[in-house]
C-alpha cells in the first residue's frame, strides 16, 4: 500500500511538472480574457469535492494507474501535433484521475472530471464552433413558432426578417455561455449525489436538450422586443436572459432530483 501511495504521489509530481506547457498556455488564456475566468470556478469546485469526499480508508482497493499511464502517454505522443485545447483535456485528464487515485483512493468519478474539463477555456472555441450553428437553428425553429402567433417572419441565416426588419441573433443570444453555466449546475449536483456514469451522462443529454429549448424561447421573446412589436426599456433584455436562465436551472435541478430518487414506471425502478 505504500508503494502505492508513493507511486501516485511520484506521479502527481511528474505531471505538474511535465505539463508546464499546459499551465503556462491556461495561464495566458485566463489573464488575457474575461469570460475565461468562470473556469477557475468549475476548478475550484472539483477540488473542494475531492477533498470533502476524500476517501480515509487505509487501503487502495482500485487504481486507475493504467489509465494514468496512457493519458500521459497519449499527450507526449501527440504534443507536437494537438492544439492547445486538446493537450489541456488530456493534462486536465491525468491529474483528475491521479487525484481520484490518491485523495479518493480510486473511486473516480466522472462528474468530477467533467468539471475539471469545464475549466479549460471552453467558452471561446464553442463561440467559433458552435455559436453560428446554435443561432441557426434558433432562428430555424423560432420561425414556425412565431409565425403561430400571427407575425409572418422569415429565415435569413441567423436572423429573423420581419416586413423588411432584421432581428439578428447575435453570439450572446447563442446560448454557449448558457450551456457552460448548466452543464457547471449539473456537474456540480450530479456531484453532491454520488451519480454514477449512466445517470451523468442521462442528466448531461437531458440538460443538453433543455438548454438549447430555453435559449430558443428566450429568443423568441427577445424578438418580440427588438422588432419593437413590445415597447420595452433596454434593461428588460439582461432580465429576461436571467428569467430563462432561472426555468433552465430549476429543470436541472428538478431533473437531477428525479434520477437521484429513481424514475418509476408501473411501479418498477428504472433508474436507481
Amino acid at each position: 500500500m505504500r508503494q502505492r501511495l508513493n507511486l501516485i504521489i511520484l506521479t502527481l509530481l511528474m505531471e505538474l511538472i511535465c505539463f508546464w506547457p499546459v499551465w503556462r498556455w491556461y495561464y495566458f488564456r485566463v489573464i488575457n480574457s474575461p469570460d475565461e475566468l468562470t473556469g477557475l470556478l468549475s476548478i475550484v469546485t472539483a477540488l473542494f469535492f475531492i477533498w470533502l469526499k476524500r476517501n480515509k480508508a487505509s487501503t487502495y482497493p482500485k487504481s486507475h494507474l493504467y489509465l494514468t499511464i496512457a493519458l500521459n502517454f497519449t499527450y507526449a505522443l501527440t504534443y507536437s501535433f494537438s492544439p492547445p485545447l486538446i493537450r489541456g483535456i488530456i493534462a486536465f485528464s491525468a491529474i483528475a484521475v491521479t487525484l481520484a487515485d490518491f485523495f479518493l483512493k480510486g473511486n473516480f468519478k466522472s462528474s468530477i472530471w467533467g468539471l475539471f474539463v469545464l475549466g479549460l477555456p471552453l467558452i471561446p472555441t464553442l463561440q467559433f464552433y458552435l455559436g453560428f450553428p446554435l443561432r441557426w437553428l434558433t432562428a430555424f425553429i423560432a420561425v414556425p413558432l412565431i409565425n403561430l402567433s400571427g407575425f409572418s417572419i422569415s429565415q435569413s441565416g441567423a436572423c429573423l426578417n420581419w416586413s423588411g426588419k432584421i432581428v439578428a441573433i447575435d453570439a450572446p443570444c447563442s446560448g454557449v455561455k448558457m450551456l457552460w453555466a448548466g452543464l457547471y449546475l449539473l456537474l456540480t449536483l450530479t456531484t453532491i449525489h454520488d451519480f454514477k456514469f449512466t445517470k451523468t451522462v442521462i442528466a448531461l443529454f437531458l440538460t443538453t436538450i433543455i438548454i438549447i429549448l430555453g435559449n430558443i424561447l428566450r429568443s423568441i421573446t427577445l424578438f418580440y422586443l427588438e422588432a419593437g412589436i413590445v415597447p420595452a426599456p433596454g434593461w428588460l433584455h439582461q432580465v429576461i436572459g436571467l428569467i430563462a436562465f432561472g426555468f433552465v436551472s430549476s429543470f436541472i435541478f428538478f431533473a437531477t432530483m428525479k434520477l437521484k430518487g429513481g424514475m418509476k414506471c408501473n411501479d418498477d425502478t428504472i433508474f436507481s
